[in-house]
């Protein structure tokens, strides 16, 4: 069967120029919140602001804020030390250097492996890994920028050196991983990934079994001493030889779901059908390229032992977010949510490594090929759409492309989308499956698919903060400047908050000097006031007799003991 291929010639340049346009509008967006006052993600953000900037303190008074939730981040930590200390915008460079780290990560690992892709597969797929719009996460205080930057130095790493140098590229690796790993804890499925990459490696007749054992050995001792010695500098002796078991992680993994069976069916659907979806097309392309290889006993070539590594360290991330999912179930409210930001970093990194293997298999498609690669997302948006009826919960602080797909569960999050996102979203992948079919260019197709998805998703994220969040955020800010100026000078005071964001800020604006008491809503007893002079409440009932109330703002309210001077 000849199949005709569509170029549309007359509109490819209005095309590329859309695409462009739209990549611009989604990445003006988001440089400009660098310059938002307070953080967004303050649970999160707000732990490693906490950890970072009043860590001591902590250590020494960890009754000022005994709910804050432990990070196992030192390095990222001290990085928020280090330019604490060079600037007062704190906020601002933390997030314009997360950015900088992703966009310098995307690009290391395109210049390491762009070498066996044609110029019009390179000149299209570092658009589209860039186009992905996992953006929101990175323009903040949190190290998924940060991450990604030593992530691509270990992928560059395993292209460049992986076959020439092997045991300099085990020792680096090894040195780069306990880096990534006290960055932000995920970054220990890269361990798995390396001993996948060695083995095939070794599959296609590069290493011999001696030699790799003794490269493993190198890698693990790198590892572990460079972990160490990051842990004793930084004065944490006691975690020297353990900063990889996550201790933020622990006490999750110690829990038992109700449902297990469930748990792990609807995760598993939603994590396949995202990969589906996302990762698919280079995920088929570059895994037959390798297998190939292996086959015909020829060595990797340097984007495919890049690819190989992050298809591993992928597949590897799945594994302990369906893990993760299944053991936090077990807390009221977190279970059934897609957990997106742990893995959808990995999607623009795959593209561009198996960027020589989809122009191959692109180039020799015929239509039962072309057929495969337009049903793959099509399968998995049929996939999200049955874990969305199956409960499974999508937010905007959880999943960046992914949350283009928003489908509301009033029940469990009252956010009234302003559009309809999912029906949006199926159009974009419909059109997508359309133009693969009608022989439309692989990568450009996707660029400008990652950029529609971009801008949806975009959409929803700024209808969430601006209804929801902006508002809020601005009026706690203000509060609590207010509250830190009346605090008394003798005495500290408490602030009752009702959830985890609010408590950051208020530790944060208080500098430390405060005690933080997070409750589930309704009275507060009586034992947990005595004592005390001045109290703050951030939500929650009035405080009963004896205490007034010396200051209402739109968040919060300030009371103090009737007798005791303000």
């Amino acid at each position: 069967m000849t199949l005709v291929r569509v170029r549309f010639r007359p509109f490819a340049l209005g095309f590329d120029v859309a695409v462009l346009i739209g990549a611009g509008l989604v990445g003006l967006f988001y440089l400009n919140r660098i310059f938002t006052p307070w953080p967004l993600y303050a649970g999160d953000e707000g732990a490693y602001l906490i950890r970072g900037l009043y860590g001591d303190l902590l250590a020494g008074h960890p009754e000022r804020h005994p709910t804050l939730q432990p990070v196992g981040n030192t390095a990222y930590l001290a990085l928020i030390r280090l330019v604490q200390g060079l600037t007062d915008n704190l906020l601002p460079w933390l997030r314009l250097i997360g950015a900088a780290g992703y966009v310098g990560g995307v690009w290391i690992v395109h210049r390491a492996v762009r070498m066996r892709q044609a110029p019009r597969v390179a000149g299209w797929v570092l658009p589209a890994a860039l186009a992905y719009p996992f953006h929101r996460f990175v323009v903040t205080a949190m190290p998924e920028g940060v991450f990604v930057l030593v992530l691509a130095a270990m992928v560059a790493a395993s292209a460049l050196w992986a076959a020439r140098r092997p045991w300099a590229h085990a020792g680096l690796m090894g040195t780069l991983c306990a880096l990534l790993v006290l960055i932000k804890p995920h970054g220990v499925t890269m361990v798995p990934a390396m001993v996948i990459l060695l083995a095939a490696l070794m599959a296609a007749g590069q290493r011999r079994p001696l030699p790799v054992l003794g490269q493993l050995t190198l890698f693990v001792v790198a590892f572990l001493a460079t972990g160490a010695g990051i842990e004793l500098l930084a004065g944490d002796a006691g975690s020297a030889l353990t900063f990889f078991m996550g201790a933020a992680y622990g006490d999750h993994f110690g829990r038992v779901p109700e449902q297990p069976v469930r748990t792990a069916a609807i995760t598993l659907l939603s994590l396949g059908s995202a990969t589906l979806l996302l990762a698919g097309a280079p995920l088929l392309a570059g895994g037959l390229a390798v297998v190939q290889r292996w086959r015909r006993r020829e060595p990797l070539e340097r984007d495919e032992a890049a690819f190989v590594l992050v298809a591993a360290a992928f597949l590897a991330a799945l594994v302990m977010i369906l893990v993760f999912a299944l053991k936090v179930s077990a807390i009221p409210g977190e279970g059934g949510r897609l957990w997106g930001r742990y893995f959808e970093f990995y999607v623009p990194l795959l593209w561009i490594v198996a960027g020589g293997s989809l122009a191959g298999f692109w180039r020799a498609a015929r239509w039962s090929r072309r057929l495969l690669l337009a049903a793959l997302p099509m399968a998995g948006l049929f996939g999200l759409v049955a874990a969305w009826r199956l409960g499974v919960l999508l937010t905007p602080w959880d999943s960046g492309a992914l949350s283009a797909f928003y489908l509301p569960h009033l029940d469990r999050w009252g956010f009234v989308p302003p559009a309809p996102y999912l029906l949006l979203s199926a159009g974009v992948v419909s059109m997508l499956a359309l133009a693969l079919l009608l022989g439309c260019d692989l990568i450009r197709a996707w660029a400008a698919t990652f950029v529609a998805l971009g801008l949806i998703s975009t959409h929803f994220d700024d209808a969430w903060v601006s209804k929801e969040i902006a508002g809020a955020r601005a009026a706690a800010q203000q509060d609590l400047q207010v509250a830190r100026g009346l605090a008394p000078a003798d005495s500290l005071p408490a602030v009752i908050a009702y959830d985890h964001n609010m408590s950051h800020m208020a530790f944060m604006a208080y500098e430390g000097e405060v005690q933080i008491l997070v409750r589930p809503p309704g009275p507060v007893p009586p034992a947990l006031l005595e004592g005390r002079s001045q109290v703050v409440t951030i939500g929650g009932e009035p405080l009963p007799a004896p205490w007034r109330v010396t200051y209402a703002g739109e968040a919060l309210r300030i009371y103090q003991r009737e007798g005791v001077a303000p």
